[in-house]
């Protein structure tokens, strides 16, 4: 997991749950900040999981996500919007709603891009697997291997994986660009 997934998924909400229990915050303070982070983390996994289904790696994505994305869009959407209302029922035009705004604006801005980036780093990971796990088989049994490539299996594709294995985010962007 990426440094700023680690941020996102672990440091963030202990440190935001760490600052709300020892200030003294109202409910719709509170109920605002879960909500804001809770809407975050599901943004980014709905961005990932859509950029893998879009990359071709709809099996990499749960069941649901496969059946109904437009579910996890939905949720998505009623998740921004009670966290916004959320916001509306703290005190207005006070530090702590600006304060407010600006973090929900930097989760609703920034979760496309890191869900994006989570999505390329865990192509690149299958891949790397990919080529490992093959490499490994035309080492330890080279006969296996050899009829795995007469089958059309996956070992005749070896230099596609170690391309996946390698490639940048660049490449991945210009990929995702074509198929829209």
């Amino acid at each position: 997991m990426s440094q700023i997934a680690q941020l996102f998924f672990v440091a963030l909400p202990l440190t935001v749950a760490y600052v709300l229990f020892t200030l003294k915050v109202g409910m719709a303070e509170t109920l605002f900040v879960v909500l804001s982070v809770v809407y975050t983390e599901f943004a980014i996994k709905v961005d990932e999981w859509s950029t893998l289904s879009r990359l071709g790696r709809k099996f990499e994505t749960p069941e649901l996500f496969i059946s109904n994305a437009s579910l996890y869009s939905r949720a998505r959407i009623f998740l921004l919007v009670a966290a916004a209302t959320a916001l509306f029922f703290t005190h207005p035009m006070s530090l702590v709603s600006y304060l407010g705004a600006v973090g929900l604006a930097v989760g609703l801005f920034t979760a496309p891009w890191i869900g994006r980036n989570l999505a390329f780093s865990y192509i690149r990971r299958i891949g790397r697997e990919m080529v490992e796990e093959l490499n490994y088989l035309k080492v330890s049994d080279p006969k296996a291997f050899a009829r795995e490539v007469a089958e059309d299996g996956p070992a005749s594709r070896l230099t596609e994986w170690e391309k996946e294995a390698y490639v940048t985010n660049q490449d991945l962007s210009e990929r995702l660009k074509k198929l829209r």
